[in-house]
């Protein structure tokens, strides 16, 4: 098992009234168990607001969680200091959403790249070239793409560099967080492609979070469905297209497909 998250939970408080007497909390992420095998690849789908890019920083610890345990290869890394975490940073990666804001326009991609070396420490010049050369190849871009800078580049390249860029330190967990959303669809297909010649080439396992469920499908084999903060449906790709059981997951499906399902708003409320 690589990656397994036990009774996980963030909650941020609101802000205090004067009088009020208890504070409340927004439970972005509420209870969530997961588990993720080496080589498979599991969409994490939901609307704005349902806690599935909260639940992926948790698991990246950019943000604690205010309960539960997270695992990583059977380790847990839920109370580790960033000291102690910085040598297992680089086993799980991420791939943001929008391409144009998560690479810095004044860097090159030579820079771009370069920087994911600080999680490795020392490595030698002809190393980081070589390597560097590498991902840039990997992911379909010319190593002469080192010396230009991100307005250069369309936005399906961008993405390609930011896939390169988390590539680089060989991870085991790749979570990619709306990674193709921002992109049209004929490019959303380029990209797809390309990840799943990068799962083969680099051994990898992804955590794809995203609204899209056509997506989901063509590179998913199972489907965790989040709703306020809770995993609602769990199961196989095939399974939930074909058998959706909980009424959010029916919503979903008809929102994305020509799929004709039965529900009230009223079934979805989580006690």
């Amino acid at each position: 098992m690589l990656l397994e998250l036990k009774k996980v939970k963030k909650y941020f408080p609101l802000p205090q009234e004067l009088f009020q007497k208890e504070r409340e909390y927004v439970r972005a992420v509420d209870n969530v168990d997961l588990t993720i095998n080496a080589g498979e690849n599991l969409g994490l789908v939901g609307e704005s607001g349902s806690g599935k890019t909260t639940l992926g920083r948790i698991i990246l610890k950019l943000y604690p969680a205010t309960e539960g345990a997270v695992f990583l290869e059977g380790k847990d890394i839920t109370s580790l200091s960033n000291k102690e975490m910085r040598p297992l940073r680089k086993n799980i990666q991420m791939v943001f959403q929008d391409p144009y804001s998560s690479l810095d326009p004044r860097c090159t991609i030579r820079n771009v790249l370069n920087e994911a070396f600080v999680l490795e420490g020392k490595v030698v010049f002809e190393e980081r070239i070589k390597r560097m050369k590498g991902v840039l190849r990997a992911v379909g871009l010319s190593v002469s793409s080192l010396d230009k800078y991100p307005h250069e580049f369309s936005g399906g390249e961008r993405q390609r560099i930011a896939i390169a860029r988390a590539l680089i330190m060989n991870p085991k967990l790749l979570i990619l967080d709306e990674a193709v959303s921002s992109l049209d669809v004929l490019i959303q297909e380029q990209v797809i492609d390309l990840l799943k010649e990068l799962q083969d080439k680099y051994d990898l396992t992804y955590l794809f979070i995203t609204h899209n469920l056509r997506v989901v499908r063509k590179l998913c084999q199972k489907i965790a469905v989040m709703y306020k903060g809770k995993i609602v449906e769990l199961a196989g790709t095939e399974e939930v297209f074909s058998n959706p059981i909980h009424p959010y997951t029916k919503k979903l499906l008809a929102a994305a497909l020509d799929y004709k399902a039965n529900y009230q708003e009223d079934e979805f409320e989580i006690k």
